[in-house]
C-alpha cells in the first residue's frame, strides 16, 4: 500500500501478510487464486502470516485524519 499524508509529504510504503483464519479457509473467503496473484504459497502465508487483527490495529495506528490508502490491484481488492 501506498501511504500518502499530504502534499509535502513523502510517500510512504508498507505491507504485511495477513494469516487467514479457519473461518476464512473454511467458507472460501481465502481463494486459490489469491495465491496465483500474489504468488504467495498458502504455506508460508499460514507460516509468515500475522494475525488479523494485529494487522488492523498496526494499520489503524498508520491511519490518521489526513491518510489515503492506495492500491495497486484494485480488481482485486474490491471484493
Amino acid at each position: 500500500m501506498a501511504l500518502i499524508g499530504g502534499p509535502s509529504e513523502a510517500i510512504g510504503v508498507a505491507a504485511k501478510l495477513i494469516r487467514p483464519t479457519n473461518e476464512w479457509l473454511e467458507t472460501g473467503v481465502w481463494w486459490q487464486s489469491s495465491e496465483a496473484v500474489h504468488g504467495i504459497p498458502i504455506e508460508r502465508v499460514q507460516r509468515d502470516g500475522e494475525p488479523v487483527q494485529d494487522v488492523c490495529d498496526w494499520l489503524n495506528g498508520l491511519l490518521g485524519t489526513d491518510t489515503i490508502i492506495a492500491t495497486n490491484a484494485p480488481r482485486y481488492d474490491q471484493d
